[in-house]
């Protein structure tokens, strides 16, 4: 319930008991507050735009809207309803929302789903085309990376002594590029190889939480690495490569669904 007042400002009167659960805060202590006591400046501009746009048309409006409440983004389907006094001013507004945060995250899935087999198919078709490998690797480098946004992307080969050469590279900072570089990790033993060589994954959220060796944080750090999701990639039976994504400068919460995506990914390249 959200009154009206006569500089067309905005002030809340009360909350339902289900409403206060949802968003973590007691009617008592909303009543008086203005949108931007409780949103962020972002928030609180949608819900005041909505608010005005009852008013202004004095009649009932529907619509969805995402806002975050207690860091946590919810999706509301919401019918605000005024109210009038004898002089046909709109002095109230009823609000009635339900919380549509599942629907919409189903929605998201399936059409993030549709992105990734449009990823795939695309690939798989340039493979089928026999266009040339090289060419090949840096599009997938480039699809790869917007499709994650993440910061970096990288497709690494192993050399017969041991170290590695990064063929492909998909970057947001083309400046310092890591591409035609020989990169020797100092701590990639035989143990690692053999990890990576069972189909194993790295998945590192951030190089400073995730129990790494010293030496291992200090050269991903020399890399402007702070979260790495590292596939190995086949030729046959033999470990030929890596793909990798990165993020430079903050931690990244890796999903499963992308996981499987570099899975699926580093299967291609190791067809091409």
């Amino acid at each position: 319930v959200v009154d009206v007042l006569e500089d067309k400002d905005f002030r809340y009167v009360a909350l339902n008991p289900t409403h206060e659960r949802w968003i973590g805060i007691r009617s008592d202590d909303l009543r008086g507050k203005k949108p931007e006591d409780i949103l962020s400046p972002i928030d609180a501009a949608k819900v005041r735009q909505h608010y005005a746009d009852c008013v202004r048309f004095g009649t009932t409006i529907s619509y969805e809207q995402c806002l975050q409440f207690q860091g946590i983004p919810t999706w509301w389907s919401t019918t605000l309803t005024p109210l009038k006094d004898a002089n046909s001013r709109v002095y109230r507004l009823i609000g009635a929302s339900s919380n549509i945060t599942p629907i919409k995250q189903a929605e998201q899935a399936v059409g993030l789903q549709s992105q990734r087999d449009q990823l795939l198919e695309a690939i798989a078709g340039r493979i089928q085309q026999s266009i040339e490998l090289e060419t090949n690797l840096h599009q997938t480098a480039i699809a790869l990376r917007q499709f994650l946004n993440c910061d970096r992307v990288l497709i690494y080969r192993f050399e017969a002594d041991g170290s590695g050469i990064i063929i492909a590279e998909s970057s947001v900072a083309p400046s310092d590029p890591l591409l035609g570089k020989n990169i020797t990790d100092p701590c990639f033993n035989d143990k690692h190889r053999e990890h990576y060589g069972r189909g194993c994954i790295q998945v590192v959220e951030d190089i400073y939480a995730a129990g790494l060796h010293p030496c291992h944080i200090d050269f991903l750090a020399s890399l402007q690495i702070r979260a790495n999701l590292v596939v190995p990639i086949f030729l046959e039976q033999d470990m030929w490569g890596l793909l990798i994504a990165q993020h430079c400068h903050q931690p990244r919460q890796w999903q499963q669904t992308e996981t499987d995506l570099l899975k699926q990914l580093a299967t291609q390249i190791g067809i091409a």
